[in-house]
């Protein structure tokens, strides 16, 4: 019976473990894809000259729909006017990422303290020459 108890209790650690790696693989996933969509924002702002409103708002609903949170939690700084070629543009995106641990609840973790702060801060320089396609 004790024998029972204890594989019990080691194969609910065990799983727990299990949940959690797979977890992390997917959170990184997403850090990955969010990476990348900043990448592609970069490049937009880098041929506007600026961070215009459609740019900023298909970055903000990629990332809304990656880190399962609403557009109004993720926060885009940076130049709105637009700039002449060879001027630097610096932004930041920021975000709050939710559910860090898995079973937080089996650890004995309190919401609060289950995520962490995404932010990204990169300089491109402009490309945009003042003339309309």
């Amino acid at each position: 019976m004790k024998n029972l108890i204890t594989a019990t209790a080691c194969l609910m650690i065990l799983l727990a473990f299990i949940i959690q790696f797979t977890h992390s693989q997917v959170l990184h996933m997403k850090l990955t894809a969010a990476d990348q969509a900043v990448a592609a924002f970069g490049q937009i702002v880098r041929q506007e000259g600026c961070i215009s409103q459609t740019s900023q708002k298909k970055l903000k609903q990629e990332l809304a729909l990656l880190f399962q949170c609403s557009e109004e939690d993720v926060n885009v700084e940076g130049n709105k006017a637009p700039v002449l070629r060879g001027t630097v543009i610096s932004f930041t995106v920021r975000t709050t990422v939710d559910h860090v641990i898995a079973s937080a609840l089996f650890w004995n973790l309190r919401q609060e303290d289950n995520r962490f702060e995404y932010k990204v801060s990169r300089n491109v320089v402009s490309e945009y020459t003042g003339r309309e396609p």
